[in-house]
């Protein structure tokens, strides 16, 4: 299923995309031509994934999305949960944790997901990352996941695959 021409912009708003929250699985979604532009947890298919065991699955999007803090482009923040198979392929900026896929990954498994777009962090300490913005968590991995987009920063903390690795594992990823 595809979605098509949404346009939201309220940069003082919290849990911006097609859901703002996802408590549940969200699978086979994309969504195209949109722009999404607000301030923490932002991203084209959710601003934020909670929960425990929820999936986001074969899901893609080619939108603008833009914030301030987990802001991504498939998902903004993503926490005890798994992504698998979704890819973006449009314009990512924010100022803090920003990824072409997702902005924080925390918990959470991530796999078969890549970014073709640009990403761009304006903070100092911007975290930002071609496919995630920010690691965290022992039990938190990438696997198989590339970049072939621009990826813009202005701090130490930027990373062709992921800005910031605090703790987690990264493996079979690469970027063009």
């Amino acid at each position: 299923h595809t979605v098509s021409g949404l346009y939201f912009e309220n940069a003082s708003t919290n849990f911006v995309g097609l859901f703002g929250i996802s408590r549940g699985n969200i699978k086979n979604v994309g969504v195209v031509a949109s722009y999404f532009k607000g301030k923490e947890n932002v991203g084209s298919v959710c601003g934020s994934s909670l929960g425990n065991n929820c999936t986001i699955t074969n899901c893609f999007s080619t939108s603008t999305v833009s914030g301030t803090k987990y802001v991504g482009g498939v998902c903004g923040y993503i926490s005890n949960n798994s992504i698998t198979q979704n890819f973006h392929t449009g314009i990512v900026s924010g100022s803090y944790r920003v990824g072409g896929v997702c902005g924080y990954l925390n918990a959470s498994t991530m796999k078969d997901c890549y970014h073709t777009g640009s990403v761009t962090a304006t903070a100092s300490n911007g975290d930002v990352g071609g496919v995630i913005g920010y690691m965290y968590g022992s039990s938190t991995s990438a696997t198989n996941c590339y970049n072939a987009g621009d990826v813009i920063g202005s701090s130490e903390y930027v990373g062709e695959i992921c800005g910031q690795l605090y703790s987690g594992t990264v493996r079979n990823c690469y970027y063009l």
